[in-house]
């Protein structure tokens, strides 16, 4: 597979797609292809389950949900809290069509929402920040504008920069003085989304 297959890879997993279906017949070079991925997502686990074996890749739980494909998906759940990893379902086509494991298929995917862009459009001008980045259930994502200390955080994955998108102007997003009109755009209405900002300068008027 070529670099820019690998890139795209890494781009769809840093970005939270949750669920990937990748069509290939040697089944050993994937492998190698998502450890190699997964070392790049700071050392992300890399679990693996095929129908025979069941679950490879964690310890204590080797040979996990054997012959159970729906319990496989809630393999993830063995990780510890705060440490994401990636997944790898073996020949999981065969089973998407049981409805139990659709359904839990659609669960995993319908609890995650994709952030897209936070935007200024004060004074009839427009400054945005445009993300591709899809948060879970209970994730918060810091994105700090301070000069000098920008930054794109979150609370379960670390630093994610990298999901603020080409065109985005962190230099020039700011409050203006007064009323703003600022608007943030998500797919899922349950995000909820704050602004917070210092008071730099106060005046006031003294009487002796």
């Amino acid at each position: 597979m070529s670099a820019a297959w690998i890139a795209q890879l890494d781009l769809l997993i840093r970005s939270r797609t949750p669920i990937l279906w990748i069509r290939q017949q040697e089944e050993e070079r994937l492998v190698r292809l998502l450890q190699q991925v997964a070392q790049g997502l700071e050392q992300r686990p890399l679990l693996r389950w095929d129908f025979v074996a069941g679950l490879q890749g964690l310890p204590n739980h080797a040979g996990a949900a054997a012959r159970q494909p729906l319990a496989a998906l809630d393999s993830l759940d063995l990780l510890p809290s705060g440490n994401p990893g990636l997944l790898l379902l073996l020949d999981f086509h065969r089973f998407v069509d049981d409805s139990a494991i659709c359904r839990r298929l659609r669960n995993l995917a319908s609890g995650t929402a994709r952030v897209f862009q936070l935007l200024n459009t004060t004074g009839g001008t427009q400054t945005g920040v445009w993300f591709n980045y899809v948060m879970l259930p209970g994730e918060v994502a810091t994105l700090n504008l301070t000069p000098g200390l920008r930054s794109f955080t979150s609370d379960i994955a670390g630093n994610i920069l990298g999901n603020v998108l080409a065109g985005s102007n962190l230099a020039a997003w700011r409050l203006q003085p007064g009323t703003n009109t600022v608007s943030f755009f998500a797919d899922n209405a349950s995000v909820e989304a704050s602004l917070f900002w210092p008071i730099r300068n106060w005046s006031g008027d003294a009487e002796q």
